[in-house]
């Protein structure tokens, strides 16, 4: 039977927790280490979107702490990317708006459902795509999995909100 593998952090304000095989949360640590170096190069919390602009973007149930989406991310990179895109721009809504940062799964799938995005059986390969690609944090494993969306992460998901902001001409 194989253990896993549990490691929790603190690097002055940002924490690491995650639990799974050697390997993966190694890996994962040696990501959460480069992120908290760059951190002083990429500012997460430079505001560059009003809150009237955040409520043409965001539909938000705060009582139920569920975000949708009233406009989407443009979709012309295919499918996985605009599933990663959405999630992107949902963690970045429930970062401004509740000030949640790990957010289950199941949240944020059921987040995208009710944004209009139907048929997501590729979800699990956008959240490993978006992984991979330095724009998110898998923290956890199975039913009790959350994401973490990472300050390059935010900065896209602040990019893709602008640029739809543009294209609806808000």
């Amino acid at each position: 039977m194989v253990e896993n593998f549990k490691l929790f952090v603190r690097i002055s304000q940002h924490e690491f927790k995650s639990e799974g095989s050697e390997e993966a949360v190694k890996s994962q640590f040696k990501a959460f280490k480069d992120l908290v170096a760059s951190y002083e190069t990429v500012r997460s919390d430079q505001v560059l979107i009003n809150s009237s602009q955040l409520a043409s973007i965001f539909d938000i149930q705060r009582e139920n702490k569920v975000i949708k989406l009233r406009l989407l991310p443009d979709a012309s990179k295919g499918q996985i990317r605009h599933i990663a895109n959405c999630m992107l721009v949902i963690m970045y809504g429930f970062k401004r708006q509740l000030d949640i940062t790990d957010l289950p799964v199941v949240l944020l799938a059921e987040c995208l459902r009710m944004s209009g995005l139907h048929g997501l059986s590729r979800l699990s390969t956008a959240f490993g795509q978006a992984c991979q690609d330095g724009l998110m944090m898998k923290v956890g494993f199975g039913k009790g999995t959350k994401y973490q969306a990472t300050v390059p992460g935010l900065a896209l998901a602040e990019e893709l909100i602008q640029n739809t902001l543009k294209h609806y001409k808000i």
